[in-house]
């Protein structure tokens, strides 16, 4: 059974983990701002060991205790820097998403073909054709 001051030390665990995940994806923007994929991929490495902490301090700090506990100032301020972790990652999603399109749409001009007009097989994949084009006619 957990004491009160081990839930206040796992709950200061878990919102010093959730500040360390929401200043990581604000790093993790600006490399998806600055294209450095090298960056991009330390970070996704640092993100995923840091969301098992995030699941190991949940776990420790017994969230659904926490959720039902009376001080709500505390379950507010972990709520708040939830949500503040979850839009960011999603912003970062967004920006990964365009980027993607953007090349995209680059690769189809390269090909000669209108962006965003494809041929797809019965899988649901990019046909032969497609991938088989050169990227520049002379």
């Amino acid at each position: 059974m957990t004491t009160p001051n081990t839930k206040s030390v796992a709950r200061a665990e878990l919102e010093a983990r959730l500040l360390e995940l929401t200043s990581l994806l604000a790093s993790e923007y600006d490399a998806i701002r600055e294209r450095d994929t090298e960056q991009l991929a330390r970070l996704a490495d640092d993100k995923n060991a840091l969301v098992a902490r995030i699941d190991a301090a949940a776990r420790s700090a017994d969230v659904s205790a926490l959720l039902s506990d009376p001080d709500t100032s505390d379950v507010e301020e972990l709520r708040a820097l939830m949500h503040r972790a979850q839009h960011a990652n999603r912003v970062n999603g967004a920006a990964i998403e365009s980027s993607q399109l953007f090349t995209s749409s680059l690769l189809d001009i390269l090909r000669g073909r209108v962006p965003g007009e494809r041929t797809y097989t019965a899988r649901g994949r990019l046909g032969v054709q497609a991938e088989s084009m050169p990227l520049v006619s002379v």
